[in-house]
């Protein structure tokens, strides 16, 4: 009985001790625009633009987002990046569109229509949640890579 207890006391304080010590895993999110587009991606303005709060780049053009499609992306990735639901997200946009201030985000069903967009609309933000962009666009010498942690 008393052996059990020590045992018990062990484990609790092991458990405790790796819970504390464990690395924390950051959400990592990557931002892809035109290298001829100069405006600087942070979390700050990501959050303003993902919150229609920033709707047009420094330049005065308006933003296009482009994302992957929602069901691709993890909930809980999402949730961490934006602090909406997908269904709250895409209804917060629609009411953004249909009140005439800003354009929806596109989602793309594999990311070489992003990589299209982007170089052929410089004002094309592609946010890639939770994975790392194709190689192909990180090698593209006209596409900018910024990769933010949440």
């Amino acid at each position: 009985m008393v052996m059990s207890f020590f045992f018990f006391r062990y484990l609790l304080f092991s458990l405790i001790t790796l819970m504390i010590t464990a690395p924390v895993m950051a959400l990592e999110v990557f931002v892809l625009t035109n290298k001829s587009n100069p405006s600087v991606i942070t979390n700050e303005k990501l959050d303003r633009i993902l919150k229609a709060q920033q709707l047009h780049w420094d330049s005065g053009q308006p933003i296009m987002i482009v994302m992957d499609e929602l069901d691709t992306i993890s909930s809980e990735d999402f949730m961490t990046l934006t602090s909406m639901s997908k269904a709250q997200f895409m209804e917060f946009w629609r009411i953004k569109f249909f009140s005439g201030r800003a354009l929806i985000p596109r989602q793309v069903s594999q990311s070489r229509y992003a990589h299209q967009l982007i170089q052929d609309f410089n004002l094309s933000l592609y946010v890639v949640i939770g994975r790392k962009p194709d190689e192909k666009m990180t090698v593209d010498e006209n596409i900018r890579v910024t990769k933010l942690n949440y």
